[in-house]
């Protein structure tokens, strides 16, 4: 169990480490909780949430208090139907559907300065004034010339479904230079997921950079919906990221300029 003392915030920071499985933290009646970092890059608000998806390989960093001893559980997409719910993630990987932790609630102690400092806290989450140190990530896509370069990538599969070896731009990973950047370019790159397999129609693909973050700036599912914020709340267009889920048959939009480093980049 998690033990907390009522109605003082702790930071948690939660790390999808699941080979297979998104995780999708409900926040019971009984607790409130602020979003206010993911893939380690602060908001510039504190986000109220209810529920708290964590895509494969991302971070989210929050805020959580609650009144009481509670029960954090992950599932589903509560708002979501069946039908809504294929369309974004597929079948596979699926969510970890299971009780994530037991919060233990002890009663603070009187005068107990904490409590005083999270309820000033949760005012200013409250009237929107709560500032976070956010930005840097920001300047450098903006700061950069309108000079900017495309490229697609294509996440699929190789026709033999039992392997499932998965490929970006129909070549699996050699170890081979396959794209060339700038350093100070931007970047708009489309991250596309175009199965040629029946089971790869069935699949949800994560992309994920290394050595810099991204903008995510919009998806579009293979119905041609185009979303500017995630259905699961996870993110909302311009936010600095450095992982992003690419729905079934759809494609993600993303933004970046390589700085301060030159040398070789893995992404996946």
């Amino acid at each position: 169990a998690k033990r907390m003392v009522a109605g003082v915030f702790q930071r948690w920071r939660l790390a999808n480490g699941c080979m297979h499985r998104y995780v999708g933290m409900s926040i019971p009646d009984t607790c409130e909780a602020y979003a206010i970092a993911a893939d380690g890059v602060y908001y510039d608000q504190p986000r109220s949430m209810s529920y708290v998806l964590v895509t494969l390989g991302s971070r989210i960093d929050l805020l959580v208090r609650c009144s009481e001893s509670s029960e954090f559980w992950s599932e589903k997409v509560p708002w979501e139907t069946d039908d809504e719910a294929t369309t974004i993630w597929g079948d596979d990987p699926g969510f970890y559907e299971h009780l994530l932790l037991t919060a233990d609630v002890s009663a603070a102690a009187a005068g107990d300065a904490t409590v005083e400092a999270s309820d000033a806290f949760a005012a200013l989450c409250a009237s929107g004034s709560a500032k976070l140190d956010s930005g840097y990530f920001d300047e450098d896509v903006e700061a950069a010339s309108d000079d900017a370069a495309t490229h697609d990538v294509v996440l699929s599969e190789y026709e033999n479904a039992v392997t499932e070896w998965y490929t970006i731009n129909d070549s699996v990973f050699t170890g081979r230079i396959s794209r060339r950047v700038r350093l100070g370019q931007k970047q708009v790159w489309t991250i596309r997921h175009a199965p040629i397999t029946w089971v790869g129609t069935t699949k949800n693909h994560n992309w994920h950079l290394h050595a810099y973050h991204f903008k995510v700036m919009k998806v579009v599912d293979a119905d041609g919906v185009e979303y500017t914020e995630s259905p699961a709340g996870d993110w909302k267009a311009g936010d600095v990221r450095d992982t992003v889920s690419v729905p079934v048959e759809g494609y993600a939009v993303v933004e970046f300029v390589p700085v301060k480093y030159t040398g070789l980049v893995l992404h996946h």
